[in-house]
């Protein structure tokens, strides 16, 4: 999915891609992960360091929304949803 995504973005969007920050940073985004599906094997030390770093951001998040209430719920709702995901992706490799 990750390689048409990429694919399909410079083959009908060239142009954008050299003008748009973020359609670059979507682009390097799915190539990033056409590129990482030649590591699906990884080490115990990398899967504990990665659940660290997914661990200490989610704390961070945690703490940061108890510091200030006005803070969007629903921005670090999203965030911690992602952090949720990227965790269960790296428990399964």
């Amino acid at each position: 999915m990750a390689r048409r995504a990429a694919e399909f973005l410079q083959q009908n969007y060239e142009s954008q891609l050299a003008q748009s920050f973020y359609l670059r940073q979507l682009a390097d985004r799915n190539q990033k992960d056409v590129d990482a599906r030649g590591e699906t094997k990884l080490t115990k030390e990398v899967k504990n360091i990665s659940l660290s770093v997914l661990e200490q951001q989610r704390r961070y998040l945690i703490e940061k929304n108890k510091a200030d209430p006005n803070l969007d719920e629903s921005l670090l709702r999203k965030y911690l949803h992602i952090i949720d995901i990227e965790e269960e992706k790296i428990r399964h490799m």
